[in-house]
């Protein structure tokens, strides 16, 4: 069983109860499950595709978990980029990273506006990322350079 699963099964078990607070805000169950419905629809409308890696670059909130999920719904790759980047080293991790697409929490050139705070930048990678034949969810980074990652697979 995947986290996407067990979201699943508990927006059916508990759809009222409160999923996600945030500064007073609350997310049921249900409407979690929706967002992320909404937004994975919204993705997938764009062209992301099952296996792109996509960098979040957007600070803890609500709408991280969403589209955190939104993109594991597609079958997309997590990549959590730190909101204190420059510019300099979001482009490195970028390339490196061989992603496809960067969801920031502000506009970084030719966007599509996904929400409210929410933009889909497409990236150019020079090569096509290799997954190693794994179904890969997340991909973290870890201390010290050069960039180093680690990768998560759904199962």
């Amino acid at each position: 069983m995947n986290l996407i699963e067990l979201l699943d099964q508990a927006a059916a078990r508990w759809p009222r109860k409160p999923a996600l607070i945030e500064e007073g805000n609350s997310l049921s169950y249900a409407d979690l499950v929706e967002k992320i419905a909404q937004a994975s629809s919204r993705l997938r409308a764009i062209g992301l595709s099952p296996g792109n890696r996509v960098g979040l670059f957007c600070p803890n909130s609500i709408d991280y978990v969403v589209f955190t999920f939104a993109l594991w719904r597609v079958n997309a790759i997590v990549v959590p980029i730190p909101t204190e980047c420059t510019g300099e080293e979001l482009a490195e991790i970028a390339a490196t990273m061989q992603l496809q697409a960067i969801l920031s929490h502000k506009p970084l050139g030719e966007d599509i506006s996904l929400a409210p705070g929410c933009y889909f930048s497409r990236v150019i990678s020079e090569s096509a990322p290799d997954n190693h034949g794994l179904n890969i969810a997340f991909i973290r980074f870890t201390s010290g350079p050069p960039v180093r990652a680690r990768a998560c697979a759904l199962s």
